[in-house]
């Protein structure tokens, strides 16, 4: 479990006095806190913890996702590594006010004519010149890897681009948004998650929170 930006708000808010201006920026896009196995890079988000995190009455939404980075690839620019994170968008709506950082297009992660939808950061849409509606195709690093050892072509993932974002983040950020479930079979992640975001009533009560987490998960 690590604390989210609430422990570096107070800090900031010493120095400089605008906690509410400092509180609206950084919290808008990050969790209170979340949960990430400190074993592997993946674990196993079952039923039975999803209902001990309902009954911690603190915590107001939680969102898994997963994440990883993948070979974007687009026909008419140079092939570029992003960041990917693949989540559900009506989770994740109610843990990161998401949907106020839309600058084009729609969140819209379906399958849409045998195509899943892509979410993309716009500085990065602004550098490979692409467009709504621009189809590009992804290729994991494990793939690719599995592909070198077993002489075999690279699967790849095509998405359309369906909408634009633009984020003020502290921390590196997703470049792409994907479905959680399209995320899970690009990155060979079959019913595990990366980890799991919180929103909890009160920023002040994230460290009580996150002892309350250690000891029941």
């Amino acid at each position: 479990v690590t604390i989210g930006t609430a422990l570096l708000i107070v800090v900031l808010s010493v120095f400089n006095g605008f906690f509410d201006v400092i509180q609206g920026l950084l919290l808008q896009n990050d969790p209170d806190l979340r949960i990430e196995s400190t074993a592997s890079n993946a674990f196993l988000f079952t039923g039975d913890m999803e209902k001990k995190l309902s009954d911690i009455p603190e915590i107001q939404a939680m969102a898994s996702y997963v994440e990883g980075k993948a070979l974007l690839a687009f026909e008419q620019s140079d092939d570029k590594v992003v960041q990917v994170q693949g989540i559900d968008p009506d989770q994740y709506f109610k843990v990161n006010n998401f949907n106020e950082s839309i600058s084009e297009g729609t969140l819209d992660l379906s399958v849409r004519n045998k195509k899943p939808g892509m979410l993309i950061n716009g500085r990065l849409m602004n550098e490979l010149n692409l467009r709504i509606d621009d189809e590009v195709v992804l290729l994991s690093a494990s793939g690719m890897r599995k592909s070198l050892t077993q002489f075999s072509l690279p699967r790849s993932f095509r998405f359309q681009i369906r909408g634009s974002y633009s984020q003020v983040q502290i921390t590196e950020g997703a470049g792409v948004f994907i479905d959680k479930e399209a995320a899970q079979r690009l990155f060979e992640m079959r019913n595990t998650v990366s980890g799991i975001d919180l929103r909890i009533s009160n920023t002040d009560e994230a460290e009580s929170v996150k002892e309350k987490l250690q000891a029941t998960l």
